[in-house]
């Protein structure tokens, strides 16, 4: 069985966390490492993806994704992430770990491997106060196959249809519907653990830093206020987490 972690890339600027990806992917793996980028990443960041020992591949849309989206559709952060679908087609790997690219890989995943597709952290256990019901697509097992790809592809448009904003992990649950009455397809939340409520969460092997503010784009002096305000708050996980974040991204 051939199989690898892949992740994507759509702009320069999460090229950091790709590399702090693969870093804490290699200190505990030596499956393939595989990075789909989009048409908008350049030459020079992926030549330095490939000098890490990334396997890199500039990947063309198959169908023009914005097609049918209305202008805040279009405009909305989450729209990009729908290049993450490229994934899920047949790209010559039997089993994919997709990995977002804002992940602290903290132990070996590769357990990973023998788990059925579309395996999954409940999004409820994400991160409970925010939940939206189904996966969170942060980590996700995959069988790449063409039918399923397709089949997503037919999802954005049925998604696309509400006129509100959306991104990948919404056209993946609603390819999925019954996903939550799945137990067999649950992770344990420590396999993709919340940043902002990771104090919950006892030695979490996957430390996910959601929403927009990511430790590589804060200055230093940004990130030392950060682990002050958290330390005096009592959030001590998040100190630990973001400091070892901070050194992964500076070896």
């Amino acid at each position: 069985m051939k199989r690898a972690y892949i992740t994507i890339l759509s702009s320069d600027d999460f090229e950091p966390g790709v590399r702090a990806l693969y870093k804490g992917i290699r200190k505990h793996s030596k499956e393939d490492f595989c990075v789909l980028v989009s048409e908008d990443v350049s030459s020079s960041v992926e030549d330095k993806l490939r000098s890490l020992g990334a396997i890199v591949t500039v990947e063309k849309p198959l169908c023009d994704l914005q097609d049918g989206l209305t202008d805040v559709q279009k405009n909305d952060r989450w729209a990009k992430t729908l290049f993450k679908l490229q994934v899920f087609r047949n790209l010559g790997y039997d089993k994919l770990i997709y990995l977002d690219s804002d992940l602290l890989i903290r132990d070996c995943l590769d357990d990973l491997f023998d788990r059925p597709s579309f395996s999954a952290v409940s999004d409820k256990d994400f991160f409970p106060q925010y939940s939206r019901g189904g996966l969170n697509a942060g980590v996700m097992v995959i069988e790449p196959s063409d039918s399923v790809y397709e089949g997503l592809i037919e999802e954005v448009s049925k998604v696309a249809a509400t006129g509100k904003p959306f991104g990948d992990q919404d056209v993946i649950n609603g390819y999925l519907p019954n996903w939550d009455d799945e137990p067999n397809l649950h992770l344990d939340v420590s396999y993709n653990t919340c940043f902002y409520d990771s104090e919950r969460v006892n030695n979490p092997r996957v430390v996910h830093f959601i929403l927009g503010d990511k430790p590589w784009m804060c200055s230093k002096t940004k990130n030392m206020l950060k682990k002050v305000k958290w330390g005096l708050s009592g959030k001590r996980n998040q100190v630990k987490y973001l400091k070892e974040y901070l050194e992964l991204l500076t070896e």
